[in-house]
Formats: C-alpha cells, sequence, structure tokens
C-alpha cells in the first residue's frame, strides 16, 4: 500500500549511502531515489531529521557533507528550497560548535537560491555574521551570493551587491 515509515531510522539509513560496501551504497542510493518518486517528496519531510541526527555524530569527516549534496539534490521546488533554508538557519543558530555551523552554511550554499531565501538571509544577517571569520562559512556564504547572482532577476541584483558588501 505505498507505505514506509523510515523517520527513526533514516539517519542509519543516510549513513549507509557512504557505507564500505558498495552494494549497501547502492541500496541505500536506490531507496532514496524510489522515495523521491512519490508525488509527496518524503525526503523533505526526512531532511531535518537527518541533519539533527547526522550533525551530532562524532568522526563524521566528509560523511555528513557527501551524504547531504546527495539528499539535498532531491529537493527541485522552490517552496521546498525556500524553507529548508529557513530550517537550516535556524539549525546554524543552535549549533555548538563551528563545525557544525560550517556543515550546516555548506548545507544552505548546496540548496537553489530564490528572491525569497535570499531576502531571509539578508534579514537573519545577525545570526551568521559572526562566524564569518571561519574561511569554510565565509566560502559557504559566498558560494550562496554567487549563485544567486546567476538565477536572481535584474531588479534584485543591485539589493545582492548591497547585502554582499555588509559581508
Amino acid at each position: 500500500n505505498d507505505m514506509v515509515k523510515v523517520k527513526g531510522n533514516v539517519c542509519e539509513i543516510a549513513l549507509c549511502l557512504r557505507d564500505e560496501d558498495q552494494r549497501i551504497a547502492d541500496m541505500a542510493r536506490l531507496l532514496f531515489h524510489e522515495l523521491a518518486k512519490r508525488s509527496q517528496n518524503p525526503i523533505y519531510n526526512l531532511l531535518p531529521d537527518i541533519v539533527s541526527q547526522l550533525i551530532q555524530m562524532p568522526n563524521r569527516n566528509d560523511d555528513f557533507r557527501a551524504i547531504m549534496a546527495f539528499m539535498l539534490g532531491f529537493i527541485k521546488k522552490d517552496k521546498q528550497n525556500e524553507m529548508l533554508v529557513e530550517k537550516l538557519l535556524n539549525r546554524y543558530e543552535q549549533a555548538t560548535g563551528m563545525t557544525q555551523k560550517c556543515d550546516i552554511a555548506h548545507c544552505i550554499s548546496l540548496l537553489k537560491q530564490t528572491e525569497k531565501s535570499i531576502k531571509y538571509l539578508s534579514d537573519n544577517l545577525k545570526v551568521y555574521k559572526n562566524e564569518l571569520f571561519d574561511e569554510d562559512v565565509k566560502r559557504s556564504f559566498a558560494t550562496i551570493a554567487a549563485k544567486a547572482k546567476k538565477t536572481l532577476k535584474q531588479e534584485m541584483l543591485p539589493f545582492l551587491e548591497e547585502r554582499v558588501l555588509k559581508l
């Protein structure tokens, strides 16, 4: 009946994407591809759970970023991108260390940037401006600005330039 309840275990399944056994990684990849085909795109709903669990894991090295790059690739709708920018920025504010903040900023940089998401990020500059000394955080927000320049309408570019200068 097309029902799979993965919410509690989704983090462990996401970790399988980086498993040394290629068959396990392929099966995890297949599961997420099949989930993405569903009309309601459950991956969008699972992402907050995945982020909150993965970010807490010690010794995760590049696994977090690789997993999130894969998972965020399934987010295609502008509204979902905008909502994820808001949710991730809220997580950024609650993050307990620079590693977590760097990883969350990286996740935001992987998302498609819309006028609404850029406005939200610029209105909430106070959340991340104190961490812009960190090269990784700075690089992520520079990537966001570069993506926005490519996708925003011409009339929004002066607004973007003004906000980038604040950074």
